[in-house]
């Protein structure tokens, strides 16, 4: 009785990973040098998406966890002429924190009519989606394991390299070297997940090995802008991070490693500089 009660758990758990949600969405659009009269057709398009994304997995599911992501469509024009109306917009894909993609050529023909299912084939539509899905997915990973996104990262360019392939590869050879850029930037992966380590051991009282890994990690930010001062997705990073410099010093008591902060985000340094003064230095 015990060992059939634990096969069906098992079974459960299975089913409950392979079906999880992997990414919350919220889906915004922005249209206004768009026709009034397609706006209806731009509310279901947003509705669809958002579907999409919550009818399937951009993991691997090692892990039955949830992120949320954020996209945000500028669509530019829709083009009336041919067989087919064709969209052209920008969009913006993030997880409302740290990470941020920016596609500035989205071309695709719509007709309110979005399977909620990946077929297997490149949709210009649905591909892109799945792209920078996995990107976050991707980079959320390389936070909770050393390097953890790596079969992510090969999912994403997979998509693009069909694409390539397919009648509509308008965009696909510009997020291949992004996927490249992202995924080849060893240095700020690792920033990423000493970063979490340090936040769990501050959080579980580690205080030194917190203090360790904080900064192991911002080591690796700085080696990042001595290479490649003005690299986005590590701006965007240290732009993000930066304030919770004052949540480490009060949970650790501790200042060491403020400089650290200071030497990859020199322009805040009055922020640190108001720490440091009201930690009593």
């Amino acid at each position: 009785m015990k060992k059939i009660s634990i096969i069906i758990i098992a079974i459960l758990f299975s089913i409950s990973v392979l079906f999880s949600q992997t990414l919350i969405p919220k889906v915004t659009s922005e249209a206004k040098s768009v026709k009034q009269t397609y706006l209806s057709d731009i509310d279901n398009l947003r509705n669809s998406i958002e579907q999409y994304i919550k009818s399937n997995s951009f993991s691997n599911n090692l892990y039955d966890i949830n992120y949320p992501i954020t996209v945000k469509l500028f669509i530019n024009n829709i083009d009336e002429s041919g067989n087919e109306y064709k969209y052209v917009c920008k969009a913006v894909f993030t997880n409302d924190y740290d990470l941020r993609f920016f596609d500035e050529g989205w071309t695709f023909p719509y007709n309110t009519d979005i399977s909620s299912m990946r077929s297997g084939i490149y949709n210009p539509v649905t591909s892109v989606i799945d792209f920078y899905g996995y990107l976050v997915v991707a980079s959320e990973l390389d936070a909770i394991t050393l390097m953890g996104g790596d079969a992510i990262y090969e999912k994403a360019r997979n998509v693009m390299e069909l694409g390539n392939m397919s009648q509509w590869p308008q965009g696909c050879n510009s997020r291949i070297q992004k996927i490249s850029e992202i995924s080849e930037n060893y240095r700020l992966r690792k920033a990423r997940y000493y970063y979490t380590l340090a936040t769990w051991d501050a959080e579980d009282g580690e205080l030194n090995s917190s203090v360790e890994n904080l900064k192991k990690s911002l080591g690796f930010i700085k080696e990042i802008l001595t290479i490649q001062k003005k690299d986005k997705y590590t701006r965007i990073f240290i732009d993000n991070h930066y304030k919770e410099s004052k949540w480490f010093v009060e949970t650790l008591q501790d200042t060491s490693f403020l400089p650290d902060f200071r030497n990859v985000a020199p322009e805040h340094h009055k922020y640190f500089e108001k720490i440091s003064s009201n930690f009593g230095e």
